[in-house]
């Protein structure tokens, strides 16, 4: 297609910019050839990389349409290809119910450092709401939390997927006991962590999952229990 809007004469000074998945990072060639002026890997969450990249197309684009003809190869060339957001798991979107704003405000540190995207909600009815209306790859939803706990978060998420496509719910929880880790998996949570969560810890929960995701368990099973 970029081929095909680039050789048209009425469209040949677009600017465009590429999005892929970072499964396809062998496309940064095909993206040059074909008249790209940037490649921005998916999901974009970085402002400052987007704003690059529009001033790459845009840029591009009034140089063609000042010389009358695409960018030839060489040019676009050296236009920049974006780097993916930073971190190893750059790709996961999270939510995270917490009702405390310190640990909040901890918390989502630590998932931007490991480069996720992050939303966070401050109770259970909350997050049921962001859930109900945004895809997320996973949960942590903190046990104890004003309106709805995470317990009850938890079934009513369940309740909304009715057999649909499962998301990893993590409980945090000050509590490792037998029966505080029953009481999870009862309520339809996946796997847990005690607080204090360090980075490490969300670093391995987050690999764990990630790669349930792909190889989905099934419904019920949990690594605590």
């Amino acid at each position: 297609l970029a081929m095909h809007i680039k050789r048209h004469p009425d469209l040949s000074g677009t600017g465009l910019v590429m999005l892929t998945s970072a499964s396809q990072r062998s496309a940064a060639d095909a993206c040059i050839t074909a008249g790209c002026a940037a490649l921005l890997m998916k999901p974009v969450v970085r402002p400052a990389q987007l704003l690059e990249a529009l001033r790459s197309a845009w840029q591009g684009g009034r140089s063609a349409q000042s010389d009358g003809a695409a960018p030839d190869n060489d040019c676009t060339a050296k236009l920049p290809m974006l780097p993916a957001p930073s971190g190893e798991l750059g790709t996961v979107r999270v939510l995270v119910a917490e009702d405390n704003a310190v640990n909040r405000l901890l918390v989502k540190r630590m998932f931007e450092k490991l480069g996720c995207r992050i939303d966070l909600a401050g109770n259970g009815r909350e997050a049921v709401d962001m859930a109900s209306r945004l895809r997320y790859d996973i949960i942590f939803m903190d046990c104890f939390m004003p309106e709805l706990d995470g317990y009850g978060a938890s079934r009513a998420l369940r309740q909304l997927e009715q057999g649909e496509r499962r998301v990893p719910i993590i409980a945090l929880t000050a509590n490792a006991m037998a029966d505080d880790r029953a009481k999870c998996i009862a309520a339809g949570m996946d796997d847990y962590l005690s607080k204090p969560v360090g980075l490490e810890d969300i670093r391995k929960t987050l690999q764990r999952w990630v790669y349930d995701l792909r190889t989905p368990r099934p419904s019920g099973h949990s690594s605590a229990a």
